[in-house]
């Protein structure tokens, strides 16, 4: 607005560049699990539908940028950034949103986050079937009785398995 006022308009592409060069220090310091390409393609292949509800104020295109250099972004089948939906979680309607984009009811889907308040709290609410990622954020946080936790996303599978076969 003040870049307007001042009688300064940015493109779009001068936008996300900008936004681009406050952002890549941080996006440096991102890691992925070694083997998380083929955790990623063995659920895929598996038919499993794959979503990002993520809580941020953060550019889709510098953050979907982010995704692609990581190359994680054609995994997913749907992404939901919260400051596109003016909603952020545990809100029930972020939740809902995503499982109608991926034509699934909350019981349908098995929700990783790795903050409790916001995602094992949240997908709980909506019928969801939550797994804590263990993190440093939330090693010292009570977890729910009965929640599923895991150390790595390569566990994803196996998990799947174990819940496929006490619903049966």
């Amino acid at each position: 607005n003040l870049g307007k006022k001042m009688g300064h308009q940015l493109t779009d592409k001068q936008y996300e560049d900008l936004v681009w060069l406050w952002y890549e220090p941080l996006a440096r310091l991102v890691t992925i699990e070694h083997d998380i390409h083929q955790t990623l393609t063995t659920l895929k292949n598996r038919g499993i539908k794959l979503a990002i509800l993520s809580n941020t104020f953060v550019s889709a295109s510098v953050l979907n940028k982010q995704l692609r250099e990581l190359g994680l972004f054609d995994f997913f089948d749907f992404i939901y950034y919260s400051y596109m939906f003016n909603k952020r979680k545990p809100h029930p309607e972020m939740f809902l949103s995503a499982a109608k984009q991926l034509d699934l009811n909350p019981d349908q889907i098995l929700f990783v986050g790795d903050r409790v308040d916001n995602d094992i709290n949240g997908s709980i609410q909506v019928g969801m079937y939550p797994v804590l990622k263990k993190t440093p954020i939330n090693i010292n946080k009570k977890i729910p009785p009965g929640i599923t936790a895991i150390s790595n996303l390569s566990e994803l599978p196996q998990v799947i398995e174990k819940i496929n076969t006490e619903n049966k």
